[in-house]
């Protein structure tokens, strides 16, 4: 059986398919367009790891933080595709894998950071034993005596942007689509549900304030 993962919440289309035999990962640069780009990505990415969408057991779909049109489009994806061919489907966070990706040999806890944009940040803490610091938001003033406070004196790593001003940063605009896979494979279906995760509240609402997802 496989897992699939998708992110579309970044300038990239990727989707990984993980099987016994490894890792086939396809990705596409792009600001916009992963409407049209992610049906026919996914497609490829099957053919090319010899996979059927039928021996897919588990969807992996990044759910945040990025632009509110790519999040949407890779949920939506996801999880019609989950429907169609009868597969689990768990939500993944961009910040919960900058922060694995962060939690290297030597380092206590790992971070995962991003501007999410309205001059708010976007964060995570990750230690040996599990999350530490649910995804939340905060302030840029406010940001590193919430670390400190935290790491209470453990080494610790940053991966982030680097515009977000805090040190040490260890710079990595790009998610690891493999590390996300890996968070995906041992996430908790009950606890990790594919739901768009903003960060802050959308520019437009629907009539009525309804929301979409709930």
């Amino acid at each position: 059986m496989a897992l699939l993962a998708i992110n579309t919440c970044e300038n990239t289309c990727a989707v990984l398919v993980r099987t016994q035999a490894g890792d086939t990962l396809r990705t596409i640069e792009m600001r916009t367009g992963h409407d049209r780009a992610l049906a026919e990505l996914t497609g490829q990415t099957l053919k090319a790891a010899s996979v059927s969408a039928q021996n897919i057991e588990r969807i992996a779909v990044s759910i945040g933080p990025g632009s509110f049109t790519g999040v949407r489009i890779g949920v939506a994806f996801a999880r019609a595709l989950a429907l169609s061919c009868s597969a689990e489907i768990v939500g993944v966070h961009l910040l919960e894998v900058l922060a694995t990706q962060a939690l290297t040999s030597g380092v206590e806890l790992g971070i995962g950071l991003r501007d999410i944009g309205r001059g708010q940040l976007g964060w995570c803490a990750l230690g040996p034993q599990g999350l530490e610091q649910l995804p939340t938001v905060c302030e840029p003033e406010q940001l590193p005596d919430a670390l400190l406070a935290l790491a209470a004196g453990r080494a610790w790593t940053v991966f982030g942007d680097t515009s977000c001003g805090i040190e040490p940063v260890e710079d990595c605009p790009q998610v690891s689509m493999s590390v996300l896979a890996n968070v995906a494979q041992v996430a908790a279906l009950a606890t990790n549900p594919a739901v768009p995760w903003y960060g802050r509240a959308p520019d437009a609402k629907l009539p009525g304030g309804i929301d979409p997802w709930a």
